[in-house]
């Protein structure tokens, strides 16, 4: 009997997945699994390494989803800037996106391990905010000169679901 509710729950969660659609940004060249269309907006902000394109994309879905948002954000650096690597730029870009979400989320980090999208560097983290009642779960890699943020929001209560890690895993790099 166990049994077959466990395949059931596997059919319905499967068939909530498959009403998803597969988002491709031809600005940001990436492609993400999501419930619904994606929100667009573009910035640029003049820096001391000079200027950095900034791209968001979010997706609010319907109340029934057990998260309340998905978003993917890229920043094009200057050329060669990241690409080169020799004084640890990337881990130190890492460390300064967990930090900055930290101190904006006013929480504190659950846990980060270093990830590898293809041959690029990676991290995988989860921050606990709004005094621990909610979560986002994130990915960040650096691909040459971009650098591609994944988060995933939702409450404590529904921080363990199958749909984060979905749009987690779903992302992956268009050829250009």
């Amino acid at each position: 009997m166990k049994y077959f509710f466990i395949i059931g729950l596997l059919i319905a969660s499967n068939s909530l997945i498959g009403q998803w659609i597969e988002y491709s940004s031809k600005e940001s060249s990436f492609t993400v699994s999501v419930p619904f269309e994606m929100d667009y907006k573009e910035d640029i902000f003049l820096t001391e390494m000079g200027q950095i394109l900034f791209r968001s994309y979010r997706c609010t879905p319907g109340k029934d989803d057990r998260n309340a948002i998905y978003m993917v954000h890229h920043y094009s650096y200057p050329d060669s800037l990241l690409s080169l690597d020799t004084t640890g730029l990337i881990q130190d870009l890492f460390k300064a996106t967990i930090e900055e979400s930290v101190e904006n989320l006013v929480g504190q980090l659950d846990y980060s391990t270093d990830i590898q999208y293809q041959e690029h560097p990676g991290i995988l983290y989860r921050i606990k905010y709004n005094n621990g009642k909610a979560v986002v779960k994130s990915k960040a890699y650096v691909i040459e000169d971009e650098f591609y943020v994944l988060q995933v929001f939702a409450t404590v209560d529904n921080s363990i679901n199958e749909t984060m890690d979905v749009f987690l895993d779903s992302f992956r790099i268009d050829t250009r």
